[in-house]
């Protein structure tokens, strides 16, 4: 049977990654209103270039990490129902068969 606890974990740290890079976004974005605030200088258009394209992959792996952490979940809970649904009809079938073998299901 699947680990809903496992997957429960590999998501919360996936989630901490998302913290961790979100804050990482709002800092380089502090850090480049900043250095425009006071450089004021012809190179300033290719490193807010620079910034603006490390900014994007920021906000773009982020937005990955936190959807591969919310499928990770869904994925792990909608396995376990599916095992479990399997497990119920297994049991039963089991019930049936002993009374139909004429024996009480309680000693299966």
């Amino acid at each position: 049977m699947i680990n809903v606890f496992k997957a429960w974990d590999q998501s919360s740290r996936l989630n901490t990654y998302v913290v961790r890079l979100k804050s990482s976004h709002k800092n380089l974005s502090d850090a480049r209103d900043l250095l425009n605030g006071y450089w004021q200088a012809e190179e300033m258009g290719k490193v807010n270039e620079a910034i603006e394209n490390a900014l994007s992959k920021l906000k773009s792996t982020s937005s990955k990490l936190e959807t591969l952490s919310d499928n990770i979940l869904e994925v792990a809970k909608q396995i376990r129902k599916e095992e479990e649904e399997e497990a119920a009809r297994e049991a039963r079938k089991r019930a049936q068969r002993a009374v139909e073998q004429g024996m009480k299901p309680h000693n299966i």
